[in-house]
Parts: C-alpha cells; sequence; structure tokens
C-alpha cells in the first residue's frame, strides 16, 4: 500500500482499539441483558397484589 512503518502502526492500533472497544460494548451489554432476564425470571414480581377497596364512600 506504500504506507510509511508509523502511519501503518498507527493505523492497526486504530483498528483494533475500535474492535477491542466494540468487542467490550457487546459483552457488557450481553451480561446486563442476561442479569436482567434472570431478575425478571427468579424474583417475586414487584407489582402491589390487588386489594379489595375498603373506603367507605358516604
Amino acid at each position: 500500500m506504500g504506507l510509511d512503518p508509523h502511519t501503518a502502526l498507527a493505523g492497526g492500533v486504530s483498528i483494533g482499539c475500535g474492535v477491542m472497544a466494540f468487542a467490550a460494548t457487546t459483552v457488557v451489554s450481553l451480561r446486563v441483558m442476561h442479569a436482567r432476564e434472570l431478575l425478571k425470571r427468579t424474583a417475586p414480581s414487584m407489582r402491589p397484589a390487588a386489594s379489595p377497596d375498603t373506603s367507605t364512600a358516604s
């Protein structure tokens, strides 16, 4: 390609950093999605139970 060694090194490093950043973001996103799904399946529902209306309207 006719690049001098410093330019080739800088290009290779920048591409490598971009790939690593993408992979790290993907891994963290998948871990968060997995943790949320795990909490949904194991934790009891956070919604309050339906209770009868005990107010006395006149």
